[in-house]
């Protein structure tokens, strides 16, 4: 597992994330109440298969909420947050971008990155 940086535990119950597309995105991103990440990722995107358990990791031992975005599916929320490159992770404040983290990260990276923003 030093490969992904994840720690989960074997048989440990890790919810998968949601999905969150054009339709659904105001409500359940940018008018959601508190700090939210948003996973923008492709099926193909093999780096994009590394970060999953990490995020999951992340979403199940903090009470950092975090959906995924499927690019191919909504290209015009990809335009609109000028994803570029994937997997590309993006924190929302009160509907606001507040930290974008670009690439494969380790789950320690990944919270030392957005400490304090939620």
């Amino acid at each position: 597992m030093a490969l992904n940086g994840s720690t989960r535990t074997i048989g440990k119950n890790v919810p998968e994330l949601q999905e969150v597309d054009q339709s659904s995105f105001e409500t359940e991103v940018l008018q959601y109440e508190r700090p939210i990440m948003v996973d923008f990722w492709a099926p193909w995107c093999e780096p994009c298969k590394v970060m999953m358990p990490i995020l999951e990791d992340i979403a199940a031992g903090t009470s950092l909420r975090i959906v995924k975005v499927n690019v191919e599916e909504n290209a015009d929320l990809a335009a609109k947050y000028r994803v570029s490159s994937i997997p590309m992770m993006v924190l929302f404040n009160q509907g606001s971008q507040a930290k974008k983290i670009v690439g494969v990260q380790t789950k320690e990276d990944v919270l030392s990155k957005i400490a304090g923003l939620y």
